[in-house]
Formats: C-alpha cells, structure tokens, sequence
C-alpha cells in the first residue's frame, strides 16, 4: 500500500498474517533451506548445461 494506513478490513488481516508468519522462526528456517537448496541446484543445473555445452562442441 506505498507505506499508506488502509481502511480495508481484509488488507489489515493479510499485514497481521504476515507480520505474524515473519515471527515465525520455523517458517523461517524451512524458507531458508529451500532457498538455499534451490539455489545449489541452479549452480548444479548451470555447471551440468556448461559441461553439456563443452562436450557437444567437442564432438563436432
């Protein structure tokens, strides 16, 4: 909302669940985790497609 008060009932009970989940510490580490992990499996993803890349150009 641009940092504005809302009047809106349903946008008060959204930034209250948010706040609330952000607290959350379990959340927290499972979102970190998986970020982490996706984050290892592009690296894995873009080292495999480099690897692929190199050995077709060397078949050729």
């Amino acid at each position: 909302m641009a940092g504005r008060e809302t009047k809106d009932s349903y946008v008060k009970k959204l930034k209250d669940a948010v706040k609330q989940a952000k607290k959350n510490r379990e959340w927290t580490y499972e979102y970190m985790t998986l970020l982490m992990r996706d984050q290892e499996n592009i690296e894995k993803g873009i080292e495999q497609g480099i690897t692929t890349g190199i050995l077709a150009m060397v078949a050729v």
